[in-house]
């Protein structure tokens, strides 16, 4: 990556069961903000407000983002990442 002067971005989401429990017990967005400042990294795309938003504006929060059961993101979730994602370089390249 330095060789080839690329950027790096940590993209990160919660799971369903931080939305439950929260991050009491461990902080995902303090954690990869650390990770991102002592690597260096170009910017943490961080979901965990748009993920929350969602929760808060829709009962069927789970089934709409997550598979059943599991922490995998169906079409609705990976498209609201993409999207987040594709905001975020185009902002970055029209400076």
């Amino acid at each position: 990556a330095e060789k080839n002067e690329a950027e790096i971005y940590l993209i990160i989401f919660p799971w369903p069961e931080t939305l439950i429990n929260g991050q009491d017990n461990f902080n995902w967005e303090i954690f990869s903000k650390e990770l991102c400042i002592n690597n260096d990294c170009k910017k943490v795309i961080n979901l965990f407000n748009d993920f929350k938003k969602l929760k808060k504006d829709n009962a069927n929060w789970k089934k709409l983002i997550y598979i059943d059961d599991d922490v995998h993101l169906k079409h609705y979730g990976n498209n609201l990442i993409a999207n987040e994602i594709i905001s975020v370089l185009n902002k970055n390249y029209e400076k």
